[in-house]
């Protein structure tokens, strides 16, 4: 065999087989730099208002941080709600949020008490069925076509209460219009009442991305500052988990 023949048949024989396996791994990075880096965010608008929930309690004065992202250079197709986890806020998302927009969606989100840019009473005195009631407020109020599909997003936390929300109907059915789908990241359903290591949210802990494109740290870093809401949290958690069993509760 010729030394060409052998490096062919090197080549076919043992690197063939890796290019293979990389090929996955290879479509998730070309994709990531994609979206995260070739391409601009690229919103046709990005407005951000301060909504005002002393309707949701009379007594809680202030407001939350809402974003509204266009599509840029289409009408959209669609509506997508987002709601953010804990200890997250809004402007942590650019590259989701743009990925959205890109297929036509028009995307709104929020930032929950306690979080990001909102500025009311802490989430420690909201319950879970007021959380949900500021979701559909924020909907109801930046409705901008009725007739438009309407798309519930959460992630984490986020998609626990979009969970609980899709659960009960006294909740869903008072969106302006019908939620057509339900999209939840990573839900917060089958949580744990304490976390690994120091229990801290630190952005070491929750990406491998030495500089992640977030608006800042984790902020509450521990669910035990909000002891309410961590409480409440571990029981919608465990009342989504037995109305999806089909339990009673």
């Amino acid at each position: 065999m010729t030394t060409d023949n052998r490096l062919s048949s090197y080549r076919t024989t043992y690197l063939l087989p890796w290019i293979i396996y990389l090929t996955p791994s290879l479509r998730k990075l070309i994709t990531f730099v994609i979206c995260a880096v070739l391409t601009p965010h690229t919103y046709a608008t990005q407005e951000f208002i301060q909504l005002p929930i002393n309707n949701i309690k009379a007594q809680h004065k202030g407001y939350v941080r809402v974003g509204i992202f266009q599509p840029k250079n289409r009408s959209a197709h669609g509506d997508i709600l987002f709601l953010h986890g804990h200890a997250d806020r809004l402007d942590n998302h650019p590259t989701l949020f743009n990925t959205w927009t890109q297929a036509g969606f028009r995307v709104i989100s929020f930032d929950w008490p306690s979080h990001g840019l909102s500025r009311t009473m802490p989430i420690d005195t909201f319950t879970f069925d007021e959380l949900a009631a500021i979701a559909i407020l924020v909907e109801k109020q930046t409705a901008a076509e009725k007739e438009r599909p309407l798309i519930l997003a959460g992630w984490s936390f986020g998609g626990l209460v979009a969970t609980r929300i899709s659960q009960q109907a006294n909740l869903h059915r008072i969106f302006s219009r019908p939620v057509t789908a339900l999209l939840l990241i990573t839900p917060g359903i089958a949580v744990h009442p304490f976390s690994g290591g120091d229990g801290v949210a630190r952005l070491s802990t929750l990406t491998n991305n030495p500089n992640p494109p977030v608006a800042g740290p984790p902020s509450p870093a521990l669910p035990i500052q909000n002891p309410l809401f961590a409480i409440r949290l571990l029981a919608a958690a465990w009342q989504a988990q037995q109305q999806a069993q089909g339990n009673r509760i």
